[in-house]
């Protein structure tokens, strides 16, 4: 008898572990979730991590980005591509690019107004100093939050 009670509890234990495991898969999947400074940091730290290793977060990168960027950003962005009209880093607002940036990434004064939400982000680099950007959000119909915009402050 206290085998077949040990025995549920087991089973019972590794389905609550089984469903906790594909409960964030299925969030990582769907979307970038959190608040906005979460998500914008998670954006950054990524994006970073892709252009340190010599990628292309356009074209490599393209199921992540469609995670963190409205539609509307990345069509403005695909037609600017296009037209070799981008005269600066979409998402850095600049041409100059740190690769010590990854490691400093600094994130805060988050303001959400509605579906709208606008961070603080703050990029600072030996060579560089400090580069701050002001991030501009939109909440999607799925409820995560997406960037929509971003300039040098």
């Amino acid at each position: 008898m206290r085998f077949h009670v040990f025995r549920h509890f087991r089973i019972a234990v590794l389905l609550l572990a089984l469903a906790s495991f594909s409960g964030a898969n299925l969030r990582a999947q769907s979307g970038a979730g959190g608040s906005p400074a979460q998500v914008v940091r998670e954006f950054y730290a990524w994006y970073m991590r892709t252009m340190n290793a010599q990628k292309d977060p356009f074209t490599d990168g393209r199921p992540q980005l469609r995670l963190y960027v409205t539609p509307r950003l990345l069509k403005q962005i695909d037609q600017a591509r296009k037209s070799d009209d981008l005269g600066a880093d979409p998402f850095l607002d600049t041409q100059d690019f740190d690769e010590t940036w990854v490691k400093n990434i600094t994130v805060w004064q988050q303001e959400i107004t509605g579906k709208r939400a606008r961070v603080e982000v703050q990029l600072k680099g030996p060579e560089t100093g400090r580069h701050k950007l002001r991030v501009t959000l939109l909440q999607s119909n799925d409820d995560s939050w997406k960037i929509d915009k971003a300039e040098a402050q």
